[in-house]
């Protein structure tokens, strides 16, 4: 796999399902997910050089990879959070994208007032979380580079009600 394939794949990552569309030249490398839309060619153009576009990606060292998967996180989340806030479902809203290198976050609110949340809802979202990510290839693949993920998730009255890691699986 060349390193410019794996940045493509790695600018899908967040994908949380197979229902978006994948980046090709006849959409302008555009992915769209639940109506979040990522120009794949774009961010992957703007973290490596023209030249190492072709090169194997097993050429580049763990660092180099860790620093690539730092860049596409940080364009990732440039272009996700200016369509953000984004209400996903009855309860659940994304607010923002946060990159801290490798480590891409993932900060939500549950539209719940915490007396209307259940005990072990951190459990669940914890458990649902990482199975999501890792049936995920782009995901899975990411965290081989060196990435990883985080998820926080706060109550309505901005309070935390859990948060999670997941630096592989």
């Amino acid at each position: 796999m060349t390193a410019g394939l794996a940045l493509l794949a790695l600018a899908a990552c967040s994908k949380r399902d197979d229902s978006g569309t994948a980046a090709t030249p006849a959409n302008n490398g555009v992915i769209s997910n639940g109506g979040l839309q990522v120009n794949a060619i774009g961010a992957a153009t703007s973290c490596i050089a023209p030249e190492d576009m072709n090169r194997p990606i097993q050429e580049f060292s763990q660092e180099q990879r860790r620093q690539l998967v730092a860049c596409m996180n940080t364009a990732t989340a440039r272009q996700i959070n200016a369509q953000l806030p984004k209400q996903l479902d009855e309860y659940t809203r994304l607010d923002r994208l946060s990159t801290e290198g490798p480590l891409m976050t993932y900060h939500y609110t549950v539209l719940r007032t915490p007396a209307g949340l259940p005990g072990n809802l951190g459990t669940q979202l914890e458990a649902s979380t990482r199975r999501l990510t890792c049936a995920n290839p782009q995901a899975v693949q990411t965290l081989q580079f060196g990435g990883s993920y985080a998820f926080r998730w706060v109550d309505d009255q901005g309070a935390l009600i859990h948060e999670t890691r997941i630096d592989a699986c």
